[in-house]
């Protein structure tokens, strides 16, 4: 493809997500460090723990619905078609791995203000702030 090995077209690839990590995390670093209101702490704080609830519950229903794929597969692979143990293990880790994909869209976004409490940027203060920068 375009001229390329597989390997230099790999590499590349590698490069560019290792580049696209690099640049969030820069962002994040930025955004995390910047003042927090305290009602909007309270508002993150509510969002983050509806998301955490959420989550255990769709994770404990990815793993019952893993149990019940799973054991499908090794009925019809492992037993009906007779395949290799080996290669039934194959085909459950790809399917474990089809699952965490599923859950790892729904994990909750990082608290991106950890660490700031309310008492460092309360009102008054930011009150103060406000009127300073008219």
């Amino acid at each position: 493809m375009l001229g390329l090995d597989g390997l230099t077209l790999l590499m590349r690839g590698l490069l560019l997500c290792a580049a696209g990590l690099g640049l969030g995390l820069w962002a994040y670093r930025g955004l995390r460090d910047l003042p927090v209101h305290a009602s909007m702490l309270e508002v993150s704080e509510l969002i983050y723990e509806t998301c955490k609830t959420y989550l255990g519950t769709q994770g404990t229903f990815l793993v019952v619905l893993e149990l019940f794929i799973g054991t499908i597969i090794v009925v019809y692979f492992g037993m009906l078609r007779e395949m290799a143990a080996i290669k039934v293990v194959a085909i459950l880790m790809s399917s474990v791995l089809g699952i965490l994909g599923s859950f790892d869209r729904r994990l909750p976004s990082r608290r991106i203000h950890q660490g700031q409490h309310p008492a460092r940027h309360d009102r008054e203060n930011l009150h103060r702030e406000f009127q300073e920068s008219r």
